[in-house]
């Protein structure tokens, strides 16, 4: 069992240092002991030296006599007259036989050699052996005992002196230590005092930043962590109000759920959205539709486990008065600072109105849908009949025109010389007339083919059928002199036959408004503007006043007379239907006689009729 040490910290403090300075001084006096033996050691040694020598030389006569009488008085005078250093003398012959021998009965056996000095010490003799020699001769042995009381006595002297002086110094710091013990403790238990006010919660308590240097930081840092603390527990307090008030007035239900369905907390809007605002809320398994409760508990479960991080789902949850109310439910776990579960964190979002709007566009699109529907077949009507008016037009007006054009030129032929100057004009003028008018025929045609037509979107070349167009436009006109410049290689998606028609009215009406220039000049390229590109077709003729430009792209429009460029006003609009069935742009910038550009864009998704 372990020893029951006081919790006092000045017991403590004494008893430590005692220990300490006790140990220290018991190496001290066990270091001066060691050191009292080493010399005692060398003394022996030393004693031994100087006496060896001297007795070889005073035994040799009388061993060289065997004068043993004589041998036997001479040890008995250096025993008595040395009796502080020496016990005993032996002399034995080379034989071993004893000889002589004074301070031992001679009969008495001589004690063991001694090899430890502690024993030798408490024996109070020191016992060696060393031969008696003459130049190098044995002639016999010598044994004494050298005497250890006076070493003995000077260590017991000091190991005692030791003891007093380390017992007044122990006596000595046990009053220091205990009035500095006394000292420390009373500010430790000042200090104590003070955090105990601290964790009561009364932040007035402040220890005096005085005293020693150590004492005075300790206090500082009290008073410091205590304005920290209060400073860290006001907001503490703030942001716990600010939760309140933030979980209270949420325009959402927020509750906190235990894993067994119970509610811990509810927020008034959860209370109010489930109709139960000065009433608890019932379990979850009363509230949550008997349909959509599986779901609940398996994400519960999950939520939980920590499988997920979070689940929502949209879920019906019966209110007090029995209806059922759409909610988009959100269930997240809240966790203990050990990790374990504390509760659910639920969220409730009433979506009875978004219900209500989702039935109301669901009605609008089901309605919606009917009509395009209607409107489709009603378009699918129209396009048939436009087809067979279109084909009325193109039969029943060309036959009058033939008829006219045929008559016309039966009586220029056959009757003209006999026709005065002013009938030849009005039969002239006639002819012109029922070209125009087949003309204006074939573009309405050709523009309404163009609106009805299916779109199959293909790669394309614009360049090729740029270079195509001018080809044949040049073999019809080979007197004119025209500077063309196309662009090499300009891919893209779209319908052949539309695009053929679309560069063959852009470069077409840059021919015709370019034909008074003795130096025509026609470009078609194209350029990246930001994400698309842009083609155009530049021409150096007749050009048009800018604030006109809007009246380029509409059918029958004209901005220049039919006597000055022939033409029926078709051949831009028909362009430009081409162009919005391509999903692109058409525009065109000018100004008179500088020119003309018109510019088009191509989407990359053609728009499929």
């Amino acid at each position: 069992m372990p020893f029951p040490w006081p919790r006092s910290l000045r017991f403590r403090l004494i008893v430590t240092s005692m220990l300490v300075e006790a140990a220290v001084l018991g190496v001290l006096i066990a270091n001066s002991v060691r050191l009292i033996d080493n010399a005692a050691h060398s003394s022996i040694e030393a004693i031994v030296a100087q006496t060896t020598p001297m007795l070889n030389a005073a035994l040799l006569p009388y061993l060289l006599q065997r004068d043993y009488a004589g041998l036997q008085d001479f040890l008995a005078v250096a025993v008595s007259e040395h009796d502080r250093e020496l016990v005993y003398l032996s002399v034995s012959d080379t034989k071993g036989r004893r000889v002589a021998q004074a301070g031992l009965p001679f009969d008495a056996p001589l004690p063991a050699l001694s090899d430890d000095l502690d024993l030798a010490i408490r024996q109070g003799a020191y016992h060696i052996e060393r031969p008696v020699t003459l130049a190098g001769q044995r002639l016999g042995q010598i044994r004494l005992g050298i005497s250890t009381r006076i070493i003995a006595t000077t260590r017991a002297d000091l190991v005692q002196q030791g003891i007093l002086i380390a017992t007044a110094a122990l006596g000595l710091s046990m009053l220091l230590l205990g009035g500095i013990g006394i000292w420390l403790t009373r500010s430790l238990q000042q200090a104590a005092k003070a955090s105990r006010a601290v964790a009561a919660g009364d932040f007035s308590q402040r220890l005096p930043e005085s005293g020693a240097l150590e004492v005075a930081e300790l206090a500082a840092t009290i008073n410091h962590m205590s304005a920290e603390v209060r400073t860290q527990l006001d907001a503490i307090r703030a942001s716990e109000q600010e939760f309140r008030i933030q979980f209270e007035l949420a325009g959402v239900g927020i509750g906190h759920l235990l894993a067994n369905g119970h509610w811990l907390r509810s927020n008034h809007r959860l209370n109010e959205l489930l109709g139960y605002s000065a009433l608890p809320l019932p379990d979850l398994e009363q509230l949550c539709h008997p349909t959509d409760l599986p779901a609940m508990h398996t994400a519960i479960a999950k939520v939980s486990a920590g499988d997920v991080a979070g689940w929502q789902a949209e879920q019906r949850y019966r209110s007090r008065a029995g209806d059922y109310v759409w909610c988009l439910c959100t269930v997240s776990a809240y966790r203990a600072a050990g990790g374990e579960l504390a509760y659910l964190l639920v969220v409730l979002q009433d979506l009875g109105q978004l219900k209500a709007v989702e039935e109301e566009l669901k009605r609008y699109r089901d309605e919606l849908e009917l009509r395009v529907a209607q409107r489709t077949l009603a378009l699918s009507a129209a396009n048939q009949e436009l087809e067979k008016f279109s084909y009325s037009v193109s039969h029943d007006l060309r036959s009058p025109l033939r008829g006219i054009a045929g008559f016309a030129q039966m009586l220029q032929e056959d009757h003209g010389d006999r026709l005065p100057e002013e009938a030849r004009g009005y039969l002239a003028r006639i002819t012109r007339a029922t070209q125009r008018m087949g003309a204006l025929i074939d573009g309405l045609l050709a523009l309404s083919q163009v609106s009805r037509g299916s779109l199959v979107p293909r790669q394309v070349d614009l360049a090729l059928l740029a270079m195509a167009v001018i080809e044949d436009l040049r073999g019809s006109q080979p007197e004119r002199q025209v500077e063309v410049r196309i662009e090499n290689a300009l891919p893209d998606l779209g319908d052949w036959a539309m695009l053929q028609a679309l560069i063959q009215n852009l470069l077409g009406n840059a021919w015709k408004y370019t034909a008074k220039r003795a130096q025509a000049r026609i470009e078609f390229g194209r350029e990246r503007v930001g994400e698309e590109w842009v083609y155009f077709v530049r021409d150096n003729g007749a050009g048009f006043d800018q604030d006109h430009a809007v009246k380029l792209f509409g059918a029958f429009q004209r901005l220049h007379s039919a006597d000055e460029f022939e033409g029926c006003g078709i051949g831009l609009a028909t362009a430009a239907r081409i162009v919005h069935r391509h999903g692109g742009r058409i525009w065109a910038e000018g100004s008179i006689g500088q020119g003309a550009t018109f510019y088009f864009t191509l989407a990359v998704a053609p728009l499929v009729a």
